[in-house]
């Protein structure tokens, strides 16, 4: 048995239909969709990927079909299809498609989404969609399933449909309002001249290392087989070029505290272009680059 929430009743439960039962209207509420865990960083496997998306197509599958609201909708289609006598193979190649589908970029699955709406919309309220799967089977045809499957199977909410149903009907996909606009994570021109140069003139501090047979002599680790990779010297560290960075663009990086934070101090008498330095993790990440 399972735990669910509804107005009436604040710990009922409920049993999930067996493949000889149908769905008991009103029962359910939607599983968790499986988006969020596509997304999170660190990106799960493929593996895991796939194998989360089954399970929501299966728990999916379980239930009536839910409204852009998720609530629960006399249509059974999924239920229907995947929960009858060897529909199970049906799984596999949904969960396929939902994982593709999510490997897209944002343009790329709301261009699926736009026309699969366009679609919809012409077909009339009771138009249904052959379902969306990767691989089918050779021995089955392609079931169809509702919009209201359709897009709960894809992640779209109300907010979301709204401005699907919008664009559809005016036959126009409408641009985000920040596209095409500049990163506000976008190193200024300023610091980027000063980046590139800072590590442009590193290449003139550094030295070859001393080949492998004095390493061997001295006792240093001779592991790494590039005798002629250039150093600088030992003395230097990422925090001595950042300053350095940082007094080349009129600042002076002095630590706040004992975390290793920095705060800025203006060089007087500094005759070039001032500008506030970028983050130490920035300049970490340019020069990992």
């Amino acid at each position: 048995t399972h735990k669910f929430f509804n107005k009436t009743h604040l710990d009922a439960t409920f049993k999930m239909p067996s493949s000889d039962e149908e769905p008991e209207e009103g029962s359910t509420k939607p599983p968790p969709h499986v988006a969020p865990f596509l997304r999170k960083n660190p990106k799960p496997s493929k593996e895991a990927a796939l194998e989360k998306c089954n399970e929501f197509v299966s728990l999916l599958s379980d239930t009536s079909c839910f409204d852009f609201h998720s609530r629960p909708k006399k249509c059974t289609c999924l239920f229907e299809n995947i929960r009858c006598e060897g529909g199970g193979v049906w799984i596999a190649p949904i969960g396929q498609y939902l994982y593709d589908f999510f490997q897209k970029n944002a343009r790329e699955r709301k261009d699926i989404l736009f026309e699969a709406t366009k679609v919809f919309q012409a077909g009339g309220t009771k138009f249904q969609m052959p379902v969306p799967a990767v691989g089918k089977p050779d021995d089955q045809e392609l079931f169809t399933i509702c919009r209201h499957a359709y897009f709960h199977l894809l992640g779209v909410g109300k907010l979301k449909m709204r401005g699907l149903l919008l664009e559809a009907k005016d036959n126009v996909m409408r641009a985000h309002r920040l596209e095409g606009a500049p990163s506000n994570h976008q190193l200024h021109p300023v610091v980027k001249r000063g980046l590139q140069k800072t590590f442009s003139d590193l290449k003139e501090l550094a030295a070859p290392r001393a080949t492998r047979i004095v390493r061997m002599e001295v006792g240093m680790d001779v592991r790494d087989e590039d005798d002629e990779l250039e150093e600088l010297p030992s003395h230097w560290t990422g925090r001595t070029v950042y300053v350095r960075f940082c007094s080349e663009l009129g600042y002076k990086a002095v630590l706040k505290n004992d975390k290793g934070a920095y705060k800025f101090v203006e060089i007087e008498d500094f005759d070039g272009t001032r500008h506030m330095p970028c983050t130490l993790s920035t300049f970490q990440s340019y020069w990992k680059r």
